[in-house]
Formats: structure tokens, C-alpha cells, sequence
């Protein structure tokens, strides 16, 4: 069976003396891949910079909210006479004052079908159980929900540009899930604990 070209078609003709098999489809889609298709490829590692955080500038309003805050359970416990207690809110209001006033560092990632590395660490697949991809204002963001039912999730920000192979990737490896904040993640990624 010898396939003619004429005009830029392929005509087919059957063989001598026999029926002729249907010529393959022409245009044919190919069959969409699986997904163990997708975790045996490899995929091209995608390398990026972004921050660790959001850096939300706290003014004064906040500060004299904190305070605030601080003076009301001071005297609560004072007044309880928890003297620990009185120590341990001073202390942990200087830490908080001083870690929402740093700069958030600049990490390098990458992501390839081996899984995460943040700088100098390397996070795998089996770690998660499932991602989403988060968007505050014009930032793109995924968190990474952990297998461990007490893990702390892991928020990665990137660029627009990188976002759709960023996405490929992980949803090679780990389901898709539609993520909403509850209050108290909103108040961590505030204070950008």
C-alpha cells in the first residue's frame, strides 16, 4: 500500500487483490497526557527571585494599635499579679516590632520534576498534599498545604511570566485545590509570620 500525492493530496490504493485498510485519520488530536505521563517527563527546571513576603508598610496607626494592645494585657496581667506573663508580652512585643520592621529577604527558587529548592534548601513533592495559587493585589503566590496534619503551609510569590509553568509543574505532581484564607492565615500574612 503506497500512499500518491496529487495536487497535495494523499490518495491511497488498495493492494492487488485485496480490500484496502482505512487510511489514519488526517488531523488527528493526540490523546491528552496522563498523568503519570507528566511525572515520568522532565520537566525544564523554572528558576526565579522574589521575596519571602509581602513587605506591608506598617505606619504609625499600627503601631499605636500595637501598643495599645500590649499596655490593655500588661495590665490584665498585672492586675492578675502574672508576673511570666508580664515578661513574656514585653519581650514578645519587641520581637514582634522589630520583625515587621525588616525588610523581607530576597530568595531564589527553583522548581523541577525533583521538587523545591528555597536557596540552599530543598523541599520534595511528598511533602504536600495539594497547592493553590493565591493573587493579593497584582502578587501571585502559591501555598503549599503540607501532608503533615500540624505543617505549616508554604507560600512562594513569583511573576506573572513564570506562573503558568510554575502551575504545570506542581500539578504534575500534586492536586489542584481552590484555597480561601480564613482570618487567622490573613493575619499571619499581615504580620508576615
Amino acid at each position: 500500500m503506497q500512499p500518491n500525492s496529487e495536487n497535495g493530496q494523499n490518495l491511497w490504493q488498495p493492494p492487488e487483490g485485496g480490500v484496502a485498510p482505512t487510511p489514519p485519520p488526517q488531523n488527528a488530536p493526540t490523546p491528552p497526557a496522563t498523568v503519570e505521563d507528566l511525572q515520568n517527563s522532565t520537566f525544564e527546571p523554572v528558576s526565579w527571585e522574589a521575596s519571602e513576603s509581602i513587605d506591608h508598610q506598617h505606619d504609625g496607626t499600627w503601631f499605636a494599635g500595637m501598643l495599645l494592645v500590649v499596655i490593655v494585657l500588661i495590665g490584665i496581667s498585672v492586675w492578675l499579679q502574672l508576673w511570666t506573663f508580664t515578661a513574656l508580652i514585653v519581650i514578645m512585643a519587641i520581637a514582634l516590632a522589630i520583625y515587621t520592621r525588616r525588610p523581607p529577604r530576597v530568595l531564589r527558587y527553583s522548581l523541577s520534576s525533583n521538587g523545591l529548592h528555597i536557596g540552599e534548601q530543598f523541599r520534595g513533592f511528598d511533602e504536600f498534599k495539594s497547592f493553590g495559587v493565591l493573587q493579593e493585589g497584582n502578587l501571585f503566590s502559591v501555598m503549599l498545604i503540607p501532608t503533615k496534619r500540624f505543617g505549616q503551609s508554604l507560600t512562594i510569590y513569583f511573576g506573572e511570566g513564570e506562573g503558568e509553568r510554575i502551575v504545570d509543574i506542581l500539578g504534575a505532581y500534586l492536586p489542584m485545590e481552590e484555597l480561601e484564607l480564613d482570618v487567622m492565615d490573613g493575619l499571619l500574612r499581615r504580620l508576615r509570620l
